[in-house]
């Protein structure tokens, strides 16, 4: 017996189902009812349902013969829609890097239906990364490109294209920081802000002060400005954690932003603009098509280093300046956080506050020193007594 369900999943395909005779007439049979997920076609799904019952105990998976791009091709068109935080839309980007991503592994193991799904693809995979090092590629690169397969495959195996996932075994790539960003002093900090073109001042202000990426930076509109509350609007659609959030400006900012909403300068400055990336709608900042150049051009100019062994400086290196800066000048690390807009304290403490270990202990011994003995150098003389 073979049939098809009236209840249909999520995305709209047909359960079907299908009897399985096991046993013999000694012994006795016994009779196993088994589902599985069809297509969205119920004629389809009965004939699949038919020809599953008629292999009996060497039925196949009934989506093993599919094309591997038809999987591929669905899992991107609903992560696209849904895949975000909260369920939120894909941005762009990464829609577009995800699909490269699959398309260049799927190319590079030779798969070609759902069936070659199977254990044996975790040599594949590790032959990928061990290829994509010696390259030149850096570990944090094969980690995001084996995670879109990895992903892809989770996805499969809830959604019933295959019975399980075959990169369980998978051991991901560890991706250690291996170029760090370092911050500038204050010192230096106060050069580069002197040495800023006017034009991009609101740009650097941004990014410097308000803890804003670049890409939230140009994607901001003049409807975004809002001089009541003091800030700009960042919208869910191009933050990056995909969560709307109101930055306040300083007065200095604000007032910048003002000028460029209301005289236009910011679309004349676009206009001379040659640039493949476009003109975004309506923008509120006016921002180069490649912000690392400009850094490079005013550090150069004022002999800072790029690179050193503490790390580089490029226009992301501005967040970490921020958060550093805070940090050192006694602002608890959560006012980073929220300057930052991380969900985890974590991120901030290793990945942007470069705190000077030696003078941190060195505060924190003398912090201790006045706690225990009163008074800094008194311990000392009152030591031998603390031990009777």
């Amino acid at each position: 017996m073979a049939g098809v369900l009236t209840r249909r999943t999520a995305d709209g395909r047909y359960r079907g189902w299908f009897v399985v005779h096991r046993g013999d007439r000694r012994r006795g049979v016994k009779s196993v009812k088994r589902e599985f997920v069809g297509t969205r076609s119920r004629t389809e799904t009965r004939r699949m349902a038919q020809t599953l019952e008629a292999r009996g105990d060497s039925a196949t998976h009934p989506f093993e013969k599919r094309p591997i791009a038809e999987a591929v091709a669905e899992y991107l068109a609903a992560r696209a829609t849904r895949g975000g935080h909260g369920g939120r839309p894909w941005a762009p980007r990464h829609a577009h890097n995800t699909q490269v991503d699959l398309e260049r592994i799927v190319a590079y193991l030779g798969l070609e239906r759902v069936g070659d799904l199977t254990p044996a693809v975790c040599r594949g995979l590790d032959r990928f990364v061990d290829a994509g090092l010696k390259a030149g590629r850096t570990p944090k690169t094969m980690r995001n490109r084996t995670g879109s397969f990895l992903t892809l495959c989770a996805w499969l195996e809830r959604h019933e294209w295959i019975p399980r996932d075959p990169t369980r075994a998978f051991e991901r790539v560890h991706a250690g920081i291996t170029n760090p960003r370092r911050a500038m002093t204050v010192d230096q900090v106060r050069a580069f802000l002197a040495a800023v073109p006017e034009e991009h001042r609101p740009m650097i202000d941004l990014a410097l002060g308000h803890g804003l990426r670049y890409g939230e930076i140009r994607q901001l509109r003049r409807s975004d400005l809002d001089l009541e509350r003091g800030g700009v609007n960042l919208r869910a659609e191009v933050a990056k954690g995909r969560r709307a959030a109101f930055v306040p400006c300083t007065p200095r900012v604000l007032e910048a932003l003002a000028v460029n909403a209301s005289t236009g300068c910011v679309d004349r400055l676009y206009a001379q603009l040659r640039s493949s990336k476009g003109i975004p709608d309506r923008p509120l900042v006016f921002c180069v098509p490649h912000p690392e150049r400009l850094v490079a051009q005013i550090l150069e100019g004022l002999g800072i280093p790029r690179v050193t062994g503490a790390g580089r400086l490029d226009f992301h290196a501005l967040r970490t300046t921020s958060a550093t800066l805070l940090a050192e000048h006694g602002e608890p690390l959560s006012h980073a956080q929220v300057l930052l807009r991380h969900r985890d304290q974590h991120t901030t403490q290793l990945h942007y506050a470069r705190i000077d270990a030696v003078s941190t202990t060195r505060r924190a011994a003398a912090a201790l020193d006045q706690i225990i003995f009163g008074q800094p150098g008194e311990g000392s003389a009152q030591s031998p007594e603390a031990g009777k």
